[in-house]
């Protein structure tokens, strides 16, 4: 990981399809995966099972000139890179819009899932 070994993550960059989404630079991240939950045993702790979930992508993009709601809602199978400004970098493939797209303030929530998020190594 390049950089400071001392600064926390703090901006995002998201491009969907290679497009740059201008945010406000605070994008989320769920990786998705494989996920334990634990199950109650009689007399014993310590039991669990397993899912996994979709990775999820949250931000708010800016509302300018040019930017579309319906094209934002019908992002389908979409290839989502999430990259920090700490220096990791996150692709989610196959990527769907869920939820409405909602705007206020100039903002527009978007909120994308897909299958568990991959960790670009450098």
């Amino acid at each position: 990981m390049a950089g400071n070994p001392y600064k926390v993550w703090g901006q995002t960059r998201i491009t969907v399809d290679g497009q740059l989404l201008n945010t406000e630079g605070k994008g989320s991240l769920e990786v998705g995966g494989s996920q334990a939950s634990m199950v109650d045993g009689d007399f014993q702790a310590g039991f669990f099972s397993e899912q996994v979930k979709p990775s999820k992508v949250e931000c708010s993009v800016l509302m300018t000139a040019g930017v579309s709601l319906v094209s934002l809602q019908s992002i389908r199978n979409a290839t989502v890179v999430h990259e920090c400004d700490t220096g990791q970098t996150y692709v989610v493939r196959n990527a769907v819009v869920v939820d409405a797209v909602a705007a206020s303030e100039g903002k527009a929530k978007v909120t994308l899932q897909g299958p568990p998020a991959e960790e670009e190594l450098a």
